[in-house]
């Protein structure tokens, strides 16, 4: 179950098929990963969606950015105390 956010979201980007475990079959599962390999969309979704992960930063890269954005909202010490 605490996957199952995950599952819906790669659903919903066309890169995955979901079932309820309470629902699912061998012929349910063998039919969802023939759709999945036979189905050309899912590859082109998947390329979508590793082309989106590849253009976002990296933790590394947002740390400069995250450092000056604390650096511009800082406080300042007043001066002459």
């Amino acid at each position: 179950m605490c996957n199952t956010p995950r599952a819906e979201r790669a659903q919903a980007a066309g890169v995955a098929l979901t079932c309820p475990p309470e629902r699912l079959t061998a012929g349910r599962l063998r039919a969802m990963v023939r759709r999945v390999l036979d189905d050309p969309s899912f590859a082109h979704a998947a390329s979508r969606v590793s082309t989106e992960m590849l253009g976002t930063p990296t933790p590394a890269g947002i740390v400069p950015v995250l450092e000056r954005l604390v650096n511009a909202h800082r406080p300042r010490p007043r001066s002459g105390t």
